[in-house]
């Protein structure tokens, strides 16, 4: 499932790992929960390459048959919940980019079944902001732009340590010396839209590379299509 205004196009990294234990307690999640003859304990982690919990936009839990849903939002894992037994439930998560992914749970129909699942996530450093657009030839950005760039501000609003590099890049059309300018204008572009949404100026920089770093072909309108972009670097993204 992708999301119908994502931040992402660069692929993300995820490694899945289970364990199960039966009739016994679980130190994972917040709250003092236990399983039933009924209902099993789900503990669900959510962290980085070394290990540390990270905070995730949403996740959802459905269960595939029973449609029971479980909501969590702009959380720090670990979390836990109550799931009733003998049923497969799909994870759907949003990380802050707006990417979204998922993976599914199966829960035995057994009792006091505790579960413990945890989602390795290692999130791309380099994003395409595929719904940005300028008028041809100029670095005016057009309205279409304006939600892909809301929920941008509003990640830098929500990651308050993040720091980003917005680049502009162009095809093969026309000189190089005038692409580079354009490229550098439409990065600055962006950047002023974002710290005009209350994103600090020293959290953002911007740097345009004209026609020198292609992703495709330019001897095609497609390839040409797929140069003009405008990308975000995380530079770094903090502790929260």
């Amino acid at each position: 499932m992708k999301a119908s205004h994502r931040l992402l196009s660069a692929l993300f990294f995820l490694v899945f790992f289970a364990s199960m234990a039966i009739g016994q307690d679980s130190s994972a999640g917040e709250s003092k929960l236990a399983p039933t003859d009924s209902t099993a304990l789900l503990n669900i982690s959510v962290v980085d390459a070394e290990g540390k919990h990270l905070k995730i936009d949403y996740m959802t839990v459905k269960g595939k048959k029973n449609g029971a849903t479980f909501h969590f939002s702009r959380k720090t894992s670990p979390f836990s919940i109550l799931v009733p037994n003998g049923e497969t439930y799909v994870l759907t998560y949003k990380d802050l980019g707006g990417e979204e992914g998922f993976t599914e749970v199966p829960i035995p129909d057994v009792e006091n079944v505790v579960m413990n699942f945890e989602l390795a996530y290692e999130p791309p450093k380099i994003y395409t902001l595929d719904n940005v657009f300028f008028v041809s030839g100029k670095a005016t950005l057009t309205p279409a732009s304006y939600k892909e760039l809301d929920e941008l501000a509003e990640v830098m609003a929500f990651k308050k340590e993040m720091s980003i590099q917005i680049s502009g890049h162009t095809d093969n059309v026309g000189d190089e010396a005038p692409n580079q300018r354009l490229s550098e204008a439409r990065a600055n572009a962006v950047r002023d839209y974002l710290i005009k949404k209350g994103t600090p100026a020293s959290r953002v920089t911007a740097v345009g590379y004209g026609e020198t770093k292609p992703i495709a072909y330019n001897d095609t309108a497609e390839g040409r299509q797929k140069n003009r972009r405008t990308e975000v670097k995380i530079l770094s993204s903090g502790a929260n």
